[in-house]
Formats: C-alpha cells, sequence, structure tokens
C-alpha cells in the first residue's frame, strides 16, 4: 500500500512543472507554482493530523483524501480552464500527501514513526 501511494505523490511532484507548463506558463512561473500546492498539502496534513488526534478517527479524513485526489485528477485531466486545472493540481498534492504518511504509519510504534517523519 505504501509503495502504491508513493507512485502518486512522487508522479504529481515530478510532473507538476510540466503540467504547468502546458498551461502556457514559461519554465521559470511554472517552478515557481510548484510551491504553493506542496505548502497547502503540507497545511493540510497538519490540519488533519491534529483533528484525527483529537476525535481519534483517521478514517473519514483517508476517504476525504481520497475523493479529493479522484477529484483533483477529473479537474486537472477533464477541464480547459487553467485556474481550475491548477486547483486540481492542489487537491492531488493535498490529497496523495496524506495517504502516504497513513499507510508508512500503520502498525508502527512512535519512535519508529519519529524516525520516519525525520527521513521522509
Amino acid at each position: 500500500m505504501y509503495m502504491g501511494a508513493l507512485v502518486g505523490l512522487v508522479a504529481i511532484q515530478i510532473f507538476t512543472p510540466t503540467i504547468l507548463k502546458d498551461f502556457g506558463y514559461n519554465a521559470l512561473k511554472a517552478v515557481v507554482y510548484t510551491i504553493p500546492p506542496v505548502v497547502a498539502a503540507f497545511v493540510y496534513t497538519v490540519l488533519v493530523a491534529v483533528l484525527a488526534d483529537k476525535w481519534q478517527k483517521r478514517s473519514p479524513f483517508l476517504f476525504i483524501s481520497g475523493a479529493m485526489t479522484i477529484a483533483g485528477y477529473g479537474m486537472t485531466g477533464g477541464s480547459t480552464n487553467v485556474t481550475c486545472r491548477y486547483a486540481g493540481v492542489f487537491l492531488i498534492s493535498m490529497g496523495t500527501i496524506l495517504r502516504v504518511h497513513d499507510s508508512s504509519f500503520r502498525n508502527q510504534r512512535p519512535d519508529s514513526i519519529a524516525v520516519n517523519v525525520e527521513c521522509e
């Protein structure tokens, strides 16, 4: 499961500049515009971690993240509007990062989780 989630994350991070360049941006702008989706994914991950810990439920957040990823791919691949496609990149980044962290932390002791967070 970790490998499947990781492939989606790595693919979107590697190909985001190419996707953005197809929107009509030059190479420098395309690379700069890859930063906001990653920052949004970081904020989303921290927010979900806090809420999941508070409510002691992870499943609803994982379901929502999966739905966000699917919706993001639909928006990015199926729309001709540049703003809608860029919003889809945000959803993909936010949804896939949470799936990777969930699958990497499953059935691990707290000290091994700390090492995992440090190494990623």
